[in-house]
């Protein structure tokens, strides 16, 4: 046999009443007292959340396309974003990494930047010294034939590739 709480003859429950207009209309001014609280909780200090770099363990090859190409645009202002529109986020990371020699493996956190801005800054310092080392002269002599300075760059820029 089942126990009395069980069977519903324990505690007699109070019978649902009707809601009268005095009653409603005593409910809503008890609402309209209390004020609504807020479900967005908002930090002071805090700057708008799109311009901060997450903390975790981001990679570049995982970073929003969006911020790829406004890096490449910083960088290389002839790459804007209509020219990177159709590019596939694959070839941005290699472009990237062309300009700046910023691997895609690279973690934003190892970059030491706390706002894209900042690592937009890096970049273009780091693409500075790309060009430099790629338009530095190469010793020549008089005999040395256009073709073979073409040659001997090439075999920098495997080297640069090799040694990444």
């Amino acid at each position: 046999m089942m126990p009395a709480a069980m069977m519903g003859g324990g505690v007699p429950q109070p019978a649902p009443q009707e809601k009268s207009a005095s009653s409603s209309t005593s409910s809503s001014s008890s609402e309209e007292e209390r004020p609504r609280k807020s479900r967005k909780k908002h930090k002071k200090d805090a700057a708008p959340r799109s311009g901060y770099i997450t903390t975790s363990a981001t990679y570049v090859m995982d970073c929003p396309r969006t911020r790829k190409s406004e890096l490449i645009e910083f960088v290389h202002a002839p790459f804007d974003a209509c020219m990177t529109a159709d590019v596939p986020s694959d070839a941005l990371d290699l472009l990237i990494w062309f300009l700046t020699e910023i691997r895609p493996c690279a973690k934003t956190a190892d970059l030491r930047s706390r706002t894209w801005q900042e690592l937009y800054a890096k970049a273009k310092t780091c693409n500075a010294r790309v060009v430099h080392s790629m338009t530095e002269p190469v010793p020549t002599s008089p005999h040395v034939s256009p073709n073979e300075m073409f040659l001997l760059f090439l075999a920098k820029l495997v080297d640069l590739a090799i040694n990444v």
